[in-house]
């Protein structure tokens, strides 16, 4: 009787009814035993112990979180790097493309580099009908040498290209 009262919220009434006792004789022994602050004691360890399992789920969770913002912040450097690596060698395809006087080749370079370019500001959402502005600088085509001076440095018998200074 003692443990059905103490683990659950029965009053002394409704547990004399349950065992066939008289309502003076479980309250009798209710205040005998102490039973009210035995379950309020109990009651009160339960729900720390809830608390602290619920504290240590939200510890492992954010521990857990933790390490997976790392890892997409490590993936996310990565993919970079790749996308950095690709485009050097799309400008250097372009460059000697440009240095062999290639039209063909350089067309191919500068159209891959518009899809990419396309590419990149879809799965960025950056597509904006008002700006079009190209995510790589086009500073960098502006300063490639223009073709006379391309066919003058060829005569000179140079063979590096040299960029002019922005």
């Amino acid at each position: 009787m003692r443990r059905d009262f103490l683990n659950s919220d029965i009053t002394l009434r409704d547990l004399a009814k349950r065992h066939g006792c008289s309502y003076r004789y479980v309250s009798g022994l209710s205040s005998q035993e102490r039973w009210y602050p035995q379950r309020r004691e109990l009651q009160a360890q339960q729900e720390s112990a809830v608390t602290e399992a619920l504290v240590e789920r939200v510890a492992a969770k954010s521990a857990e979180l933790a390490q997976l913002k790392a890892l997409t912040a490590e993936e996310h450097v990565g993919r970079s790097l790749q996308v950095g690596e690709q485009l050097h060698v799309l400008l250097q395809q372009a460059l000697a493309a440009l240095e062999a006087q290639d039209v063909r080749q350089l067309k191919t370079a500068i159209e891959a580099w518009s899809t990419w370019d396309k590419q990149m500001r879809a799965n960025h959402q950056i597509e904006s009908e008002k700006v079009q502005k190209p995510l790589i600088d086009i500073n960098v085509m502006a300063a490639l040498p223009s073709r006379a001076e391309l066919e003058r440095q060829q005569k000179e018998g140079k063979t590096v290209i040299e960029l002019k200074a922005a």
